[in-house]
């Protein structure tokens, strides 16, 4: 825990330490109100880092941490703290090679993919067969919200990451802020690298987040897009 935090800081002096309940629930007492950036860990997990206010009883200052990935793995963390007048419905949506040289776009209606069979489903594989997808792990549709996608083994190709802000999107409204004011965050780890990525301030329906090669690695994008269908987001 260290003090006067700025978006994104993971250094400063330690100001203090806590452990969470068995719920993952905290507090933090005796401290001076202020800005302070909170270092998460535990053990088979990824660190993470984030910011939270002290100011009497503020309550839902959140993150989530990841398990550890083996190498080649790679997994997409999106959250958002704010609902209601916000945006309650944020989705993921991850456009993937596959093995037909063409696209397999995972989302709330497609949410896993297995390379052994290039479908949706995987009959009769062996284990090491059902391991080797890419899968929609959480799907929130209330905020606070969480969704993760965790692709076992990165392949050649190009994988593209957008969200959706469902509900406006289905009512056709392009203009909606609400996307943009949902305090939305897209997490990516991949061997060892955490990379971090908050939603523009701009109006739309569909936040264009990321690409990403083998070779290349991440590309940023980051624009604002509308669409109003959750099949066309890819």
């Amino acid at each position: 825990l260290s003090n006067c935090a700025s978006e994104d800081s993971n250094s400063g002096s330690i100001t203090g330490t806590t452990t969470t309940e068995t719920n993952g629930s905290y507090t933090l007492s005796s401290m001076s109100a202020g800005g302070y950036t909170i270092e998460a860990s535990k053990s088979g997990y990824i660190t993470a880092y984030f910011n939270v206010n002290v100011c009497g009883n503020k309550t839902g200052q959140n993150a989530s941490i990841s398990p550890t990935l083996s190498s080649g793995s790679m997994r997409i963390v999106l959250s958002w703290p704010r609902g209601s007048t916000y945006s309650d419905d944020l989705d993921s949506h991850l456009q993937i090679p596959d093995n037909a040289s063409s696209n397999f776009h995972i989302y709330w209606n497609k949410p896993m993919f297995f390379y052994a069979t290039n479908l949706a489903t995987c009959s009769g594989c062996t284990t090491e067969q059902t391991s080797d997808n890419v899968t929609l792990d959480l799907d929130d549709e209330d905020a606070p919200g969480t969704e993760t996608i965790t692709i076992s083994t990165v392949r050649n190709g190009t994988y593209s990451y957008s969200v959706h802000e469902f509900y406006e999107g289905y009512h056709n409204r392009s203009a909606s802020i609400k996307l943009a004011t949902s305090g939305a965050n897209v997490k990516v780890y991949y061997n060892n690298t955490t990379t971090s990525y908050n939603v523009p301030n701009d109006n739309g329906t569909v936040w264009r987040v990321f690409a990403f090669t083998k070779s290349g690695g991440l590309s940023t994008i980051n624009t604002m897009t509308h669409i109003k269908n959750s099949g066309g987001v890819y």
